[in-house]
């Protein structure tokens, strides 16, 4: 009886090795295959192309830029594949330029004296790949960029299409402006107001307009530093100060000028020193702001 079962755990022996030895080699086969895929799934990725500049950028170019001319430094898009990257143009004034294969972008036709001072259209790219690195049958586009070309002029040379037109109704005695880089304020001797006008397009902007205090009833020169406007009167011994965003009088931001300052004429600060003018002395008299 003994021998008999040392004889079946000697049988048993080689079935449970041979039963071991497929298990390693199935759980082998299965991580080889795992890892194939893995890898097979890492080469096959694709990333994709991303602009340098962003989402926005901005060119610049002369108004006598010729036909064919490059604009500005390409506006390019990197790849870490290293794929050849097709780039095109769209929106309202793409059909005025267009773009090689580097991002480069060139005037189409000449615009002098076209009286445009800006020109905005959009820059795509795309690698002709989708994400496992396959050749798409239609190109989808894989970034996008909105660019501004902003047109230049001449040093001293006449923009008639950023002038401002003022009207004999209103506005019709202009003395002093400022502007902000967006908005145009055109103080008037005899209406008593200060008006805005829109820069882009030259049109009033009432919303950003305000009458002056009746006291205040000669200005002759306006500054501002953003937040608050200075007003110089003709007529009075003081500048008068406004708040820009809604036009009501700051008395604590006005001030009387020195005596001798009797013809307050034209105001400029560079926000901590206030220079004002004076039309019958040969004198720019200098005032504290940073109080």
């Amino acid at each position: 009886m003994r021998r008999c079962h040392e004889t079946e755990g000697a049988r048993q022996g080689p079935r449970l090795l041979l039963a071991l030895s497929v298990l390693l080699a199935v759980f082998a086969a299965s991580t080889a295959s795992s890892l194939a895929q893995d890898a097979e799934s890492v080469e096959s990725s694709n990333a994709q192309p991303t602009f340098v500049d962003g989402n926005t950028t901005m060119r610049r170019m002369h108004d006598e830029t010729g036909a064919r001319t490059s604009i500005g430094d390409p506006v390019a898009a990197t790849d870490a594949d290293g794929d050849a990257l097709t780039y095109a143009l769209i929106g309202q004034d793409a059909s005025l330029f267009s773009v090689d294969d580097q991002g480069q972008i060139s005037l189409g036709a000449a615009i002098a004296d076209s009286g445009r001072i800006s020109y905005r259209f959009w820059v795509t790219v795309h690698d002709g790949k989708d994400s496992r690195g396959e050749v798409e049958a239609v190109p989808v586009i894989d970034d996008i960029i909105f660019v501004t070309v902003t047109v230049t002029f001449a040093q001293g040379e006449r923009v008639p299409s950023k002038d401002v037109g003022l009207s004999w109704n209103v506005n019709s005695n202009p003395f002093g402006v400022w502007s902000d880089g967006e908005t145009m304020w055109v103080a008037d001797w005899v209406d008593d107001t200060v008006y805005a006008y829109d820069l882009s397009s030259g049109s009033r902007n009432p919303d950003r307009e305000f009458g002056l205090s009746s006291a205040n009833d000669s200005p002759f020169g306006i500054w501002s530093d953003g937040t608050t406007m200075w007003v110089a009167d003709d007529n009075d011994l003081r500048i008068y100060a406004y708040d820009l965003s809604n036009g009501t009088e700051d008395l604590s931001k006005g001030f009387d000028v020195d005596g001798d300052n009797d013809w307050p004429w034209g105001v400029w600060s560079d926000g901590q020193t206030m220079w004002v003018g004076d039309r019958t002395d040969l004198k720019l008299y200098a005032y504290d702001l940073s109080n």
